[in-house]
């Protein structure tokens, strides 16, 4: 006779977040807490547009630190660590 059962998804309630900022509640599909809305670049000026960019391009600098352990300063003693080591 076939399945008589309708199948109905979960919908999970959303915000949703305009490019104004204001806010409404929406039923979606995935279980997202917030959704922002994409911002209309056409409308921002060329100094928002700029500061976009930098923020977008902003590298952080990187620290890189070189231990230099010298033969004298080496002084790891293997023998408090035997009893962590199993033989096989």
């Amino acid at each position: 006779m076939g399945n008589s059962k309708k199948i109905f998804p979960r919908m999970y309630k959303a915000l949703v977040v305009n490019q104004d900022g204001s806010t409404y509640t929406t039923r979606h599909r995935e279980p997202y807490k917030i959704l922002t809305l994409p911002l209309d670049l056409s409308k921002l000026t060329e100094e928002q547009k700029a500061a976009r960019a930098r923020q977008k391009l902003q590298v952080q600098a990187r620290v890189y630190v070189e231990d230099k352990l010298d033969e004298e300063e080496d002084n790891w003693d293997q023998s408090g660590y035997r009893d962590l080591i199993r033989k096989k």
